[in-house]
């Protein structure tokens, strides 16, 4: 129950996060009910009713319906309880020649950075000629999930009879619920990974792995993360790439049909990984020049450190190599930080970069002692964090004291200071 974030609003029981959280007087009476629940493969109704919050677009007509982003609220005492079947239901979930390593999405440890990493690889790391990618997208693919497919999918991982019929009443006679101030309106679900579960994202998983164990099993390579899918598709010619392609695309359509999805062809573009601009990072000192900073030091300092590097230096294990192989991106790289930095130290424009980034270190320095600047910013600190085997695998960035920024465990702990 510590889990639930406080300040999250309740589902239909109306029962908030803070309430549960110092709810040890009837935790006995709450474990009884979670137990009785496991025994009987019953879930109460109020815990599958989610309420439908709508909210406007930014700068979207309010007349249409699809102006709005629907937000789906659950009890959150039921979602506790989902925790508990995800818990149980571990072996079932990992189950051996059934899970694929390639999913990224949902999974603890893994990261978007995880699976460019190996796009990278498989692309690369082969002996053809030639790789085509096939980005895969699933209309609709979380509002499409077809229960008795799931269901099915559960028994042919030997589910436990007990949580599998506790998964069938969880989806049986679920309701969404829109209340206005006069009104309420209600329909039954009859499909779809429920909006704000627990259970959902991992519901998705184990429909989508089968998808991804049929093209492996067929030599086709495949990743994903959640719902985007990316097919790579190498041959030593164009006829090869074209014949492997059709059948790859062949495979995922007959498979999207017998689960009553559909393939979304405007957004399923084909893509040929070739020689791309590496310093294809987002620009930000363009967003950084045009902003009325209207900081000191202090706060221009911290905002350089833990949003700008770590936005220029994201999944530089993928990118790091190719720029500093051509001398022209290189500069490129180094001109990006340029602008940004003489706003944060008030420097002239002839001043350098390694000019710019020694000033900084000493403003840093001159901001420990007030404790606005986390410990282990400088340039020491840090890289004493990182270890041989970063240094090796990422080599000296053009921000050389802000190598760091592309290891999630140090970027993650950035983050969190920052925020």
């Amino acid at each position: 129950m510590q889990q639930n974030t406080s300040g999250k609003s309740p589902g239909a029981d109306r029962v908030i996060p803070e309430a549960l959280k110092n709810a040890l007087v009837i935790l006995p009476e709450i474990t009884d009910l979670f137990n009785k629940c496991l025994a009987s493969g019953k879930i109460p109704s109020v815990w599958k009713k989610g309420v439908v919050i709508s909210i406007l677009k930014p700068e979207k007509d309010e007349i249409l319906a699809k102006s709005y982003r629907p937000i789906c609220l659950l009890s959150l005492i039921g979602k506790t309880f989902e925790r508990l079947i995800i818990d149980r239901a571990e072996g079932v979930i990992h189950r051996r020649n059934h899970e694929l390593e390639h999913q990224y999405g949902f999974k603890e440890g893994r990261s978007t950075e995880d699976a460019i990493l190996k796009f990278r690889q498989l692309v690369e790391e082969n002996d053809f000629n030639y790789a085509l990618a096939f980005p895969l997208d699933i209309s609709g693919a979380f509002d499409n999930l077809w229960w008795p497919e799931l269901m099915y999918t559960l028994r042919k991982r030997s589910c436990p009879r007990n949580l599998f019929r506790l998964l069938i009443d969880y989806f049986a006679e679920r309701k969404l619920s829109i209340v206005s101030s006069c009104a309420e309106a209600s329909k039954h679900a009859t499909k779809g990974a429920p909006q704000g579960s627990i259970i959902g994202p991992v519901a998705w998983n184990l429909k989508l792995d089968d998808l991804l164990n049929l093209l492996e099993t067929e030599g086709i390579p495949v990743l994903a993360y959640a719902d985007d899918i990316m097919i790579v598709i190498r041959g030593n010619s164009r006829e090869a790439l074209e014949r492997e392609g059709n059948r790859a695309i062949g495979l995922a359509d007959n498979w999207c049909k017998q689960r009553k999805l559909e393939i979304s062809v405007p957004k399923s573009d084909q893509i040929l990984p070739i020689k791309k601009d590496p310093d294809g990072q987002k620009n930000a000192n363009h967003q950084a020049e045009s902003v009325n900073w209207g900081m000191g030091y202090k706060c221009l300092g911290t905002i350089y450190e833990f949003v700008f590097i770590p936005k220029i230096t994201y999944a530089a294990a993928v990118w790091y190599e190719k720029v500093k192989s051509n001398a022209n991106n290189f500069d490129k790289s180094k001109s990006a930080q340029l602008s940004v930095l003489r706003t944060v130290v008030k420097a002239y424009g002839t001043a350098p970069t390694d000019a710019l980034q020694n000033q900084l270190k000493t403003v840093e320095r001159q901001l420990k002692p007030s404790g606005l600047l986390p410990e282990q910013s400088n340039l020491g600190s840090t890289e004493d964090q990182m270890g041989g085997s970063i240094r090796e695998s990422v080599p000296e960035l053009p921000c050389e004291s802000k190598a760091q920024s592309q290891c999630p465990e140090i970027r993650s702990k950035a983050s969190k200071r920052y925020r």
